[in-house]
């Protein structure tokens, strides 16, 4: 109860509202109660949880009972892409093997689902043979390609500004083919 609270009148208390996502604070609270282990799969997989795990494999993913439905929050995929389209933009789906461990199968179908024009091939993230994989899609259904770090200042040590997978450097030549298929681009 006194968690409940203070996340609703005090949130500084747990983390820093302005600068990072509530859900570190949830997980350190969640990981202070042993009887939380069995949404984990037990008390050695909830002591190894980071924030990225629970994030990815819990508070995201609709089949975990700590799961978080932000669906009234966020737009519908389909409409989000279509909202870019509309703007004259161009719509990729980034770090794509996060959401999924078995993405790799639905990958073509999504893209094409949507009218996606592009995925981010290289990210910090991705193994060498993540990137080929998505390159080698990209270019066997001409679909434009990127790449990021993932960079989020300090709170994100593991990702450096401006590498990607592999500590490839990324560069502007990544994105010129698509860059042209901007409207208005200058």
């Amino acid at each position: 109860n006194e968690f409940c609270y203070n996340m609703e009148h005090h949130p500084e208390k747990y983390y820093r509202p302005d600068k990072e996502s509530c859900r570190g604070a949830f997980l350190n609270e969640i990981v202070k109660h042993i009887e939380n282990a069995e949404f984990f799969g037990g008390k050695e997989q909830m002591d190894k949880a980071t924030f990225r795990t629970y994030s990815r494999n819990h508070y995201a993913c609709p089949s975990s009972k700590l799961y978080v439905d932000m669906s009234s929050v966020f737009p519908e995929f389909g409409k989000l892409v279509n909202a870019i389209h509309e703007a004259g933009g161009l719509a990729f789906m980034a770090h794509c093997f996060l959401y999924s461990k078995n993405i790799t199968d639905n990958l073509q179908a999504i893209a094409k689902k949507y009218s996606l024009d592009g995925f981010e091939c290289y990210y910090s993230l991705f193994t060498k043979e993540q990137s080929e994989y998505l390159c080698d899609l990209c270019d066997k259904n001409n679909m434009y390609k990127s790449g990021g770090s993932d960079f989020h200042g300090g709170m994100r040590t593991d990702c450096i500004l401006g590498k990607s997978t592999g500590g490839i450097c990324l560069d502007s030549s990544l994105i010129n083919d698509w860059l042209k298929g901007i409207n208005n681009y200058v």
